[in-house]
């Protein structure tokens, strides 16, 4: 109702009594329950005392429309929160201090980069020896994330085909869960598929940002986040009294337990800078 008009844009603030509404993307549920999306950017911004209400809109060509008000000024308390996904390597990020893109690839990427696996895991299950089951992780994501650093490649030089490489409604299509290991990315079925692609003019990928590009960051995010859901889901099924483990509340949980404020991370200082120009 709020974005049919500039004037009403600029006061839905007020309707809230918060200082900034940001628009995200993710289905709009109600003021009640709050999407994924939402939850991550209230988490975000609160992180670093912003006082806004988050409201899932839509698809990202849906907030594009919003943003372009936000940099033309006919939207004013408002901020539009976007998925980074490959814009900062094809030309088509928008600079401007009330838009804000993602750290990595989506806001999965940036939940699942940092967040406390104590945390969550204290949440599902009555550990005793949680360091074990922590280094555990951080060594499935150290090694997972060399192999979506190759697969980002692939995916970034065919990400604007006509045949898709994969279908990213389904993300769980190119995982591999089977198997003693741990969840993968079916990397030989991404192979054969480029393979059956008809030719195109890749937009190309410098070198700098091959050696600076990190798997777990710049990879499909939501790819990531399964992942991560079910290598937990693997890990944890055989702790006895292991409670009930679903995507959302899994999500959920590494949203509420990201500590933004650490000083010297990456993902932390992206905001912290983002929010310093807002403000």
């Amino acid at each position: 109702m709020f974005t049919r008009t500039d004037a009403g844009i600029s006061s839905e603030h007020l309707f809230y009594d918060v200082d900034w509404i940001v628009y995200c993307e993710g289905k709009n549920n109600s003021d009640e329950v709050s999407s994924l999306d939402e939850a991550f950017w209230t988490k975000t911004f609160s992180s670093f005392g912003l006082n806004c209400k988050c409201k899932s809109m839509g698809s990202k060509p849906d907030l594009l429309q919003v943003a372009q008000r936000v940099v033309e000024g006919s939207a004013q308390n408002t901020i539009v929160a976007l998925d980074r996904d490959y814009d900062h390597l094809t030309g088509k990020k928008i600079h401007h201090p009330r838009v804000f893109y993602t750290w990595g690839y989506s806001w999965e990427s940036d939940a699942c980069k940092e967040f406390s696996i104590r945390r969550v895991l204290l949440l599902f299950a009555n550990v005793v020896n949680c360091d074990a089951i922590v280094q555990e992780f951080r060594a499935y994501q150290d090694s997972l994330s060399r192999q979506l650093k190759r697969i980002f490649v692939l995916d970034f030089k065919y990400h604007n085909h006509p045949d898709k490489l994969f279908d990213r409604s389904k993300p769980l299509s190119i995982v591999e869960l089977g198997g003693s290991g741990p969840p993968a990315v079916r990397r030989g079925m991404l192979l054969k598929k480029a393979r059956q692609l008809s030719r195109h003019s890749p937009a190309p990928l410098a070198k700098s940002d091959y050696h600076q590009s990190c798997g777990f960051r710049d990879f499909f995010g939501k790819v990531v986040a399964k992942l991560v859901f079910h290598w937990f889901v693997k890990r944890t099924a055989p702790l006895p009294g292991q409670r009930k483990v679903t995507y959302d509340g899994t999500l959920m949980s590494i949203i509420d337990s990201m500590c933004l404020v650490h000083e010297g991370e990456p993902r932390n200082e992206h905001y912290r800078q983002k929010v310093a120009a807002l403000v």
